[in-house]
């Protein structure tokens, strides 16, 4: 009869462990998002799309951007289309932090702090497989939906909400 028990009680605690945690729920939809983010941004639009990319993902409503950083960069792109004959606004792709875009990207690692969500990209070269950290990508659920809400560039130490506020200024 102890035998039953003791049996029970390790099936029943396998399966405790063997399930994901509510814990890794998030990060694992979080990760998928982003990665389905780069997938789509990468291989359709950047080959495909006159001017820069990032304005067709900010005039896709599907890849949900919060709206201050969407706020934010219609506000750069208006104020681009409103000069001429000077460099106004971002010069680089805000969602990649460069302006020669790499083979391919993986969101590889998230953390998390409080309700938003940090996923490492990393841009591969494929040539050599050579992986490097590019930029964090900052999300949160807003409505039952993944949101980007920043986008970190560890190389610069600042982040797109704040180099957009520097150029408005």
């Amino acid at each position: 009869m102890k035998l039953g028990k003791d049996i029970i009680c390790s099936v029943v605690l396998i399966a405790a462990l063997a399930r994901p945690s509510h814990a890794q729920v998030p990060r694992d939809s979080a990760l998928q998002f982003v990665q389905s983010f780069l997938t789509w941004y990468v291989q359709t639009v950047i080959p495909h799309h006159e001017g820069p990319a990032w304005y067709a993902a900010l005039a896709q409503e599907t890849w949900g951007l919060s709206p201050e950083l969407r706020a934010a960069l219609r506000a750069d792109s208006a104020a681009k289309a409103r000069a001429s004959g000077v460099i106004v606004g971002l010069d680089f792709d805000p969602f990649l932090d460069t302006q020669d875009p790499w083979q391919r990207y993986e969101a590889r690692s998230v953390s998390r702090k409080g309700p938003r969500y940090f996923i490492s990209i990393y841009g591969f070269r494929d040539d050599n497989n050579m992986a490097r950290l590019e930029v964090i990508a900052e999300v949160a659920r807003r409505n039952g939906s993944w949101v980007f809400t920043n986008f970190h560039y560890p190389k610069e130490h600042t982040d797109l909400l704040r180099v957009l506020r520097r150029l408005r200024s």
